[in-house]
C-alpha cells in the first residue's frame, strides 16, 4: 500500500508540475507588478488636467491606431477617463491600449499591456473555459491529493 502510495503521489506531482509552476510563476509577477515597470506602465501626464473631447471622438480617435482593432465600440473592452491626468485611456479586446489627451484626442501612446496576459495565464481565462475547467481546476485537485499522501507518507515514516 505505501509503495503504490508513494508512487502515485510521484506521477501526479511530476504531472502537476508544469501547470503549477505557470500559476506561481505569474502569480508572482502579478504581485511584483508595481516594481515592474514594463508590465504595468503608469498613464502619462497630458499637457493640462480636465476633459473637452466627447467619448465618440476619444474612440474615432483610437480607432486609427491598426494594432488595436478597434472598429466600433464592440471592439472596446473599457474606456478610462482620468481627469486629473488630463488622459482617456481607451482598451480594445486584445489588451491594446491607447492612451489620448484629453483636450485634443492625440494619440499620446499605443501599446499592448503585459500585465493583462499575465493575468489571463495566470486565472486561465487565457484559453477559455477549457484551460480553466480542462487544466487548472484538475490540477488544483492533483496538488490537494499530493500535498495529502506526502502528509500522510511524511507522518507514517516518523510514526516508524
Amino acid at each position: 500500500m505505501s509503495r503504490r502510495l508513494r508512487l502515485l503521489h510521484r506521477a501526479i506531482g511530476a504531472a502537476a508540475a508544469v501547470p503549477a509552476m505557470l500559476i506561481f510563476a505569474t502569480g508572482l509577477l502579478l504581485l511584483l507588478r508595481n516594481l515592474a515597470v514594463w508590465m504595468d506602465p503608469a498613464p502619462l501626464m497630458s499637457s493640462s488636467a480636465g476633459i473637452s473631447i466627447s467619448l465618440e471622438k476619444a474612440v474615432e480617435a483610437a480607432s486609427k491606431v491598426r494594432e488595436a482593432r478597434i472598429g466600433d465600440l464592440r471592439d472596446i473592452d473599457k474606456i478610462e477617463v482620468l481627469p486629473a491626468e488630463g488622459i482617456v485611456i481607451v482598451r480594445s479586446h486584445n489588451s491594446w491600449e491607447v492612451h489620448l489627451d484629453a483636450h485634443s484626442a492625440e494619440i499620446i501612446r499605443s501599446a499592448r499591456k503585459p500585465v493583462d496576459i499575465i493575468k489571463a495565464l495566470h486565472d486561465g481565462t487565457a484559453g477559455g473555459s477549457w484551460l480553466s475547467y480542462g487544466l487548472y481546476a484538475p490540477v488544483a485537485l492533483l496538488l490537494c491529493f499530493s500535498i495529502s499522501t506526502g502528509a500522510w507518507l511524511l507522518l507514517r515514516t516518523r510514526v516508524r
